[in-house]
């Protein structure tokens, strides 16, 4: 794996799939651990063009992300609009 001298990562989560937020998370602590202190985190949820089918709120994916100091947004590649 690269991410141990990573100045950045973006770690990508599913909205319509809650387990896939809890996979991200773990995959942030592990960046928190292995990667460099200084590292830059953005939390991906894709398929935001699927909205209707969310099962994981924007808000609580945002709050994790406040309180680690990283940022987040919602993606898809099918869609040019989304948040």
């Amino acid at each position: 794996m690269y991410y141990p001298t990573a100045q950045a990562a973006i770690v990508v989560s599913d909205i319509t799939n809650t387990v896939t937020f809890a996979w991200a998370k773990n995959w942030v602590k592990e960046l928190q651990r292995q990667a460099s202190p200084n590292i830059v985190i953005a939390l991906a949820g894709n398929k935001a063009d699927l909205a209707s089918k969310r099962a994981m709120g924007f808000q609580e994916a945002q709050s994790y992300t406040d309180n680690m100091f990283a940022v987040h947004g919602d993606i898809s590649k099918d869609c040019n609009e989304c948040e």
